[in-house]
């Protein structure tokens, strides 16, 4: 691919760092129109960033009309992409759309509840949010004459736990089933609900649905607020320290930067064939106190790190990292961004961003 030209804009830098390192681009999105729910969230933005890329490098001509229950908030967030022509913001509810767009070809619903506190305190809602806001796009997904494709983002907790004596879990992995009255399985049963939905739509209505699995990411725009290790490190880092690990540290995951998973989430989309399921995510591990000693060095003054500060033994998912073979394989997909530079770029937009509200 012939050499771009390097911008001042970390994020814009990331998009084009994407079409440097890939050298195959999602040429059946070109001239398309996709309707992204979920395109005003973290991942959602990175998507509508890489179509941005696409257009402005490439002349994809691609148009996205996104869902969104409050506009005004991305639009004070991401300006740039709030402008741009070819994208149209819609302030709606999922749950209570009558019909899309006629001209829509592809579908991504990255649009879910996911936040683990909202599903330990609000376990109902949560539930059929998700599986509710999936229901109805499917629904109106069979109205579409010129549907394409449609792209489910799951979750990779509908694996249940990683056994011990798995290095990766693959797409064909399902061992770990959880107790389905557990309240922490709620949300993993939501997804799996979500999944055999789009079974059903697939065999019975023969509509070209295709699954992705995400598993764990990083990147601008992550808000710092959700209780996940990567997020509660950085920000308790950014506070000066110390970064506090509730368990002994060996707990083991994987964390995709963010401009990777636009870039297969938008290849999945463009060519995956119905009833295909993809993990997306790195297949690097990375034991959480190793994660924090990472972000630590991103600070002159490194804060100090503690460990064992929970006082309950940790029952979750020990060790939770993909096998992503299938994805190199059947699509030609590749992580760009290795764990370390991911981190470090993470950090230095968020350092930026806080000392430009400050």
């Amino acid at each position: 691919m012939a050499s771009i030209k390097k911008s001042p804009d970390l994020v814009k830098q990331d998009v084009l760092n994407i079409f440097e390192l890939h050298s195959q681009l999602p040429e059946p999105l070109r001239g398309s129109h996709i309707y992204i729910t979920g395109g005003t969230g973290f991942l959602g933005t990175w998507l509508l960033e890489l179509i941005a890329g696409l257009n402005d490098e490439f002349d994809f001509k691609i148009r996205a009309s996104i869902p969104c229950r409050s506009h005004e908030r991305f639009a004070k967030r991401a300006p740039h992409l709030f402008k741009r022509k070819e994208f149209t913001f819609l302030q709606s509810d999922i749950r209570n759309l009558v019909e899309l767009p006629h001209d829509i070809s592809y579908i991504i619903h990255t649009a879910a509840t996911s936040n683990k506190n909202k599903f330990s305190t609000q376990p109902t809602s949560s539930f059929e949010n998700n599986v509710d806001s999936t229901m109805q796009i499917l629904r109106l997904g069979l109205q579409l004459g010129s549907i394409q494709n449609i792209t489910l983002l799951s979750s990779s907790s509908v694996y249940g736990k990683q056994p011990r004596d798995i290095d990766s879990i693959t797409e064909d992995s399902y061992g770990g089933f959880g107790n389905p009255l557990d309240l922490n399985s709620i949300y993993a049963e939501s997804k799996r609900a979500c999944e055999a939905a789009a079974a059903a739509y697939l065999t019975e209505m023969k509509l070209p649905i295709c699954v992705a699995r995400p598993f764990s990411f990083v990147g601008p725009y992550q808000s710092l607020a959700l209780p996940w290790a990567v997020t509660d490190f950085m920000q308790m880092a950014i506070n000066g320290g110390p970064i506090k690990i509730m368990s002994d540290g060996n707990i083991v995951r994987s964390i995709m930067y963010a401009s990777d998973f636009a870039n297969w989430i938008l290849h999945i989309t463009a060519f995956a064939k119905p009833r295909s399921v993809y993990n997306v995510g790195s297949p690097e591990p990375v034991d959480i106190h190793s994660l924090a000693k990472m972000i630590r060095t991103q600070f002159e003054d490194e804060p100090r790190i503690l460990i064992n500060q929970g006082s309950n033994v940790y029952k979750g998912n020990v060790r939770l990292v993909p096998s992503v073979d299938k994805a190199y394989k059947e699509l030609g997909l590749k992580i760009t961004v290795p764990l370390e530079t991911a981190i470090q770029r993470s950090m230095q937009w968020h350092l930026k961003t806080n000392k430009t509200k400050n």
